[in-house]
């Protein structure tokens, strides 16, 4: 099974500029190794660790982390179930799964 902090080093391969326009987000992933995906002026980076004052937190499990993006389990149904935790702005947590090519990341 893949690695949740691989795929998130893949983002920026998978983030679809058109998509996201002129956004800006700071999404922080809240698993074992934190990590941070900013989008900004078109353009996604990665980072290892946590940011301070993000836009979104996510709080999931590892093995949770890698099914939500590979398609194995939907964000709602993950948040409905307790399985994905919100933390910030929940309008911009839901713009996440637009603006990334899920297929790229299960390359």
């Amino acid at each position: 099974m893949e690695n949740a902090n691989a795929l998130i080093r893949r983002m920026p391969a998978a983030f679809k500029p058109e998509a996201a326009g002129n956004l800006s987000l700071r999404i922080v992933y809240a698993i074992e190794h934190p990590m941070t995906v900013i989008v900004e002026h078109g353009m996604c980076r990665v980072m290892d660790g946590a940011i301070d004052a993000p836009d979104v937190v996510l709080k999931i499990r590892d093995d949770h982390l890698v099914k939500l993006m590979t398609g194995k389990m939907m964000g709602l149904t993950a948040f409905a179930t307790g399985k994905l935790k919100v933390q910030g702005d929940y309008s911009l947590a839901a713009k996440i799964q637009d603006i990334f090519d899920r297929k790229q990341l299960n390359n």
